[in-house]
Parts: structure tokens; sequence; C-alpha cells
């Protein structure tokens, strides 16, 4: 059951700047994982930069300890909530231990992600609940997985 109102269907237009910004991303990671996965990885900031185009209290954080400041929930970092759990990375979980992270954002994709993202293209994405991240950290299983 989400714990507040900024849980929801959301959707948007993959614009100009976010391609130009994934593309960074995935020159600067070129040989660390295959072509597909990098894209798949930096395509799952999707979320996160749209949401700041609603208006539910999100500006995006271009700093690399968290995805977006909110009114409410603070600094927030997005996880995608993958059928096997939102993996926290080691380096993550040290954010959260420094009290730089306040909130998990837990999302997923409405339509599974397979390709990816093209300009202009409309996509959809649930925002599932907003956690306290030190309840998440308490949480991890073996596999630094939240498990929803």
């Amino acid at each position: 059951m989400p714990s507040n109102t900024y849980t929801g269907i959301f959707s948007g237009n993959v614009t100009g700047e976010f391609i130009e910004h994934r593309w960074q991303k995935i020159n600067s990671m070129r040989g660390e994982d295959t072509e597909i996965n990098l894209y798949r990885r930096w395509d799952s900031e999707f979320p996160e930069w749209d949401i700041c185009n609603h208006d539910i209290g999100h500006t995006l954080h271009m700093g690399y300890h968290y995805d977006t400041n909110h009114v409410e929930y603070g600094r927030c970092d997005f996880k995608y909530a993958a059928k096997n759990g939102a993996h926290i990375s080691e380096w993550i979980q040290k954010q959260i231990e420094k009290d730089k992270i306040d909130t998990i954002v837990l999302w997923r994709w409405l339509t599974p992600w397979e390709r990816p993202l093209k300009l202009n293209e409309f996509v959809s994405y649930e925002i599932l609940d907003y956690l306290p991240a030190k309840k998440v950290l308490e949480n991890l299983n073996e596999n630094n997985r939240y498990v929803v």
C-alpha cells in the first residue's frame, strides 16, 4: 500500500536533454558492460528526470549522491523495483549511512523495457512508494536487495 499521495502512474516524452545525458553516461562507461545493459541502466534514470516535470514537488539533483530533492521527502534516490527486489548498491548504502539520502523511491516501468528509449517517445512508469532510506537499509537481503 503506497504511503503517500505522490505515488501513481506518470508519463512523459523522452527529451533531447535526457538523450544527451544518457549518451554521456554510456560513453563514460563503454567496455564496463554490454551496450544493451548500459542503455538499460541509464534509461532507468528517465523516471527521475521526468517526475520533475510533474507538479508533485521534485527537482532534479545533478550530483552523484541522490537523484531528486523533494519538498516533503528530502533527498530522494530512485530505485527500480525488479521482481527480485530493488538493488541498493554498496555505494548507495554508504550514502544512506552518511545521511546523504533521506528517501528511496521505488518505481517500475508500465511496459517492460525492451530497447533503448527514443527521442520524443512517450513513456509511462509507476511510482510505487517512498520509503525512509534507513528503513530500506535495515531490510536488505543477502543480495543487497529490498524486496517489496
